[in-house]
């Protein structure tokens, strides 16, 4: 059994093309309702026909059935322990979600015989005692508490869409104008026209920082303009019918999509493309809203066919809203990357940096700008953003918003400095290590110690020698996929400088083509015989070449090309670690290894983790342990390991230095 080993970490990959899914099932094809979540997020709201139905986030178990109306529902809003319902006849009632108590129905024009055919088309909170009410051509405000309107606007054409923009005061509505109308809440006499078009507007939203709108039209299309410039950025077709709902997620990431055609497309703001499409659907789509703790949408066939999708693949941020007036306490803000920020100052020598950090909010961290680049924030409060630098002072500001509209603000300076003409320190350098074990693969035969042995490395070296876990990568089993691999392999080249050290570890199935002479790793989801999805030789080689560390060295538990190695050995001298180098060692020549028994390492690991267990010196070269490497394996297999300098890496003659940390 063939076996391969070199060292790496933590990434995540994606490959969803059907979601996990629970459903509940209606036939009543009359109750055209949204589906809409809780505030927060627990519950979720839908009508069928003349009743209102509420079901658990997820599970869709069902909580509360009440039959509240005469007449079929067609709209939905909900807002703290209550829901407001509209349909035909132009009603509006309120329901409370617990008891099931409801009002008496408030014909919006005051005449039930006159507008019985027509319907309310959307309904919003504004707060919990207004709402905002589309109905054939009217916008109306309703007083929740007085059941009555405030103020009214009566338009010249048909009413469809409607949204609440970023600022409270602001929202927008389209129809049968074919142009989207902004209106001031304060005074819906103030109307701004924008965006005209050629087709009927049928649904509008806006993303959280509102500076992206979209807009579904009736002719398969839906449209993103940025706001603030009136300027179309994207146009998306192919929904096989009219758009009957569009939808960003809470973080802004995603554009959700639905169509008459049953279709489903998530547009990606960040790729800007259509990177998923869910088309599974028998019936018309008539809405779709987003979960905002990011892990599930919720999508509503016609027929009333409900179904949750699990989209936590999609990493999509969580963010709540529950308002607590006597909050005045800003997010805490904490920077785990750059490590070493003194005074406010840290040096580099890289043109980019990985800037990484957490916010924390008791109420939750809603908005996280860095240099006013709007930034996702993960569930765990996480977030990263790689930031281009300047030669010389580069200012960071990082403002984090919480709930309540606290703000809490960060700043530092990192320093840009050339580090290529100085001279290495190795009590200063930076280990890397970088580790990869497949056990389970996926369609190759499975293996018993590589896991085993790449986090038993992986341990020595971390306790033992100047290894931090934080310049740690392990990418395991599934983890270990081919553009896992290539993707944090290529990431080394921006995060490793010339004043630190780089050792790869990988464990794993190898595979070598004698017509091409080539050597390959074999990643966890790499097919039998297609060499064109392993990583080869060739493209680790032009990796690690393009890698400007002051010592990088490899080594691999598995058959391994000959052609990797200079054929010369050196020794140890007192400068050698001035010198750059480029290493490694190979537990095979052109032959099969062994995995060795099942629960123990292999008999490579088991003597390159001996001897860094075992010797008893405070500080040796990489050829001293290349050397015990080499013979004791040797000696106790018919295995015969090789170890020697990379060619045409940019070897100088150097050795890394292993230290034991006090």
């Amino acid at each position: 059994m063939l076996r391969f080993l070199v060292a790496i970490l933590l990434c995540t990959s994606y490959s969803a093309h059907v979601f996990g899914q629970s459903q509940v099932n209606s036939y009543n094809d009359k109750g055209l309702a949204k589906a809409v979540y809780s505030a927060d997020q627990s519950m979720l709201a839908t009508a069928d026909g003349k009743n209102i139905k509420f079901y658990t986030s997820g599970t869709l178990t069902l909580l509360h059935e009440y039959k509240v109306n005469n007449k079929d529902i067609t709209a939905l809003a909900l807002s703290g322990g209550k829901a407001l319902i509209g349909g035909y006849g132009n009603f509006v009632r309120i329901v409370d979600i617990e008891s099931g108590e409801y009002t008496q129905p408030i014909f919006i024009d005051g005449d039930i015989k006159k507008s019985s055919h027509q319907k309310v088309e959307k309904i919003e909170f504004i707060d919990a005692n207004r709402a905002a009410v589309i109905y054939s051509n009217s916008f109306n405000i309703l007083d929740l508490d007085l059941e009555s309107f405030t103020e009214q606007k009566i338009f010249d054409f048909q009413l469809r869409a409607m949204s609440f923009g970023q600022q409270e005061n602001q929202i927008f509505i389209g129809g049968g104008n074919k142009e989207v109308v902004k209106l001031s809440l304060q005074n819906l006499g103030e109307t701004e026209s924008l965006f005209p078009g050629e087709n009927w507007i049928l649904s509008i939203d806006t993303d959280v920082e509102g500076n992206y709108m979209a807009v579904g039209y009736e002719n398969s299309i839906v449209k993103i303009f940025i706001m603030e410039e009136n300027e179309l950025v994207a146009t998306i077709e192919d929904f096989k019918g009219s758009v009957t709902d569009v939808e960003f997620s809470a973080d802004g990431q995603y554009l959700a999509m639905t169509s008459s055609g049953g279709i489903c497309h998530f547009y990606s703001m960040k790729d800007q493309r259509v990177s998923l499409t869910l088309d599974k659907f028998g019936n018309e789509l008539l809405g779709i809203s987003f979960n905002r703790n990011g892990r599930e949408i919720v999508t509503v066939e016609k027929f009333q066919r409900v179904r949750t999708w699990d989209v936590t693949p999609l990493n999509i941020s969580s963010i709540y809203d529950f308002k607590d007036e006597d909050d005045k306490t800003g997010p805490s803000i904490y920077i785990s990357n750059p490590p070493n920020i003194t005074n406010d100052r840290v040096t580099v020598s890289d043109d980019l940096i990985r800037l990484q950090g957490v916010a924390i909010d008791e109420s939750g961290v809603k908005n996280v700008s860095i240099n006013k680049i709007s930034t996702p924030l993960k569930e765990n409060g996480n977030f990263t953003i790689n930031l281009p630098l300047t030669m010389g002072e580069n200012f960071v500001n990082i403002e984090v918003t919480d709930i309540n509209d606290n703000i809490s603000v960060k700043r530092f300076i990192v320093n840009r400095k050339n580090l290529d003409g100085e001279a290495y320190d190795p009590i200063e350098a930076t280990n890397y290590l970088f580790i990869v074990g497949i056990n389970k693969y996926e369609y190759w035969p499975k293996l018993f110690n590589a896991v085993r042995d790449a986090e038993h490395v992986a341990n020595v070296l971390i306790g033992s020698y100047g290894y931090n876990f934080s310049d740690v990568t392990m990418l395991l089993d599934e983890k270990a996929t081919a553009n896992n691999i290539y993707q944090t392999l290529r990431g080394l080249i921006e995060k490793v400088t010339p004043q630190d050290n780089l050792t790869i570890y990988y464990s794993g199935h190898g595979y070598f083509d004698d017509l091409l002479n080539e050597g390959y790793w074999v990643p966890y989801d790499a097919d039998v015989g297609a060499t064109g999805e392993y990583m080869s030789n060739s493209n680790l080689l032009k990796i690690l070449n393009n890698i400007n560390s002051q010592h990088t060295f490899l080594v691999v538990d598995a058959c391994f090309s000959g052609s990797l190695f200079a054929q010369q050995t050196r020794g140890y001298t007192d400068n050698v670690e001035k010198y750059k180098s480029r290493w490694g060692l190979a537990s095979g020549r052109l032959e099969t290894v062994s995995d060795g028994a099942y629960g123990t390492n292999s008999p490579f690991a088991t003597k390159f983790i001996e001897f860094l267990k075992n010797t008893e010196e405070n500080e040796f070269p990489v050829s001293q342990l290349v050397q015990y490497v080499k013979i004791e394996v040797a000696n106790e297999t018919n295995q015969t390991p090789i170890g020697n300098p990379i060619k045409s890496l940019g070897d100088e003659g150097g050795e890394m230095v292993f230290r034991k940390k006090n």
